[in-house]
């Protein structure tokens, strides 16, 4: 989707002579780009999974799915307010397609907080020459055509040193608990467990088989809803959990309702 917009911006700030030709590279672009969607484990499921993640009314209860949060501070946004207070001091003009297409991800990033990475992708791109225009800069000269292999050289390389000079690790938070991990028999991962929803990714990192974890696709609404019914410490779903799945072994933070409710 994102494609087609650059390509109608690129045809229609097209000389007349070269309108064909965009349309031509844009086409083949267009076409691989579709090839390639399908090119996964999933094939037309996959290339479909965006239309049926948003029918599911479960991602109401999940945080990067719900609308941006400005009762406090945060990059995005930071970042939107200097862009409008910007705009504001100086004339920014955007060509009318890429205007509609930031509009588009702004309204996407206070929609559902994952979009907010997709405008922090994306906007640098529709921004960059309007910006330059505003702020009076000289068009930079035209690179030699070895500079962008170059550059893309360079970047792997410094990627892969750190990469191996200092391998990433993961600090201990609500998503990792390492402590929780170290004093956990092995025996245990492979038997069912009823867990908490920020666990389910870190314990198939150790080798468990979590009840839950954030791919709410795979789960579905219906198991999603009894999930949130036993998390928010509802007795009866917890008991129908527990013998349904016959768990053998839970795993929540300290204070939570489903912790109180079987304390």
């Amino acid at each position: 989707a994102l494609a087609a917009g650059f390509a109608l911006d690129a045809l229609v700030s097209a000389s007349p002579a070269k309108r064909l030709i965009v349309v031509r590279d844009w086409a083949v672009f267009g076409a691989l780009s579709g090839l390639a969607a399908f090119a996964t484990p999933h094939g037309l499921d996959g290339v479909l999974f965006p239309i049926k993640l948003l029918g599911m009314s479960a991602l109401d209860s999940i945080s990067e799915w719900l609308p941006a949060d400005f009762s406090k501070p945060d990059t995005f946004q930071i970042a939107l307010l200097l862009l409008i207070g910007f705009a504001l001091l100086r004339p920014l003009r955007l060509p009318p397609v890429r205007a509609l297409l930031l509009v588009g991800l702004i309204y996407m990033s206070l929609s559902h907080v994952r979009h907010q990475l997709l405008f922090a992708v994306i906007a640098p791109m529709l921004l960059a020459e309007p910006l330059r225009q505003a702020i009076g800069a000289e068009p930079p000269a035209k690179a030699p055509r070895w500079t962008a292999p170059l550059l893309a050289a360079c970047v792997a390389a410094l990627a892969a040193l750190r990469l191996f000079a200092l391998p990433a690790t993961l600090p201990e938070s609500l998503t990792a608990p390492h402590a929780v991990a170290d004093a956990l028999p092995r025996a245990l991962l492979g038997r069912p467990v009823l867990n908490a929803y920020e666990y389910g990714g870190y314990l198939i990192w150790i080798g468990g088989r979590p009840f839950i974890d954030g791919r709410a696709d795979m789960f579905g609404d219906d198991y999603f809803r009894r999930f949130s019914a036993l998390a928010d410490g509802d007795p009866e779903a917890l008991d129908e959990a527990l013998r349904r799945w016959k768990i053998e072994w839970t795993i929540a933070p300290a204070g939570s309702p489903i912790v109180k409710l079987m304390d």
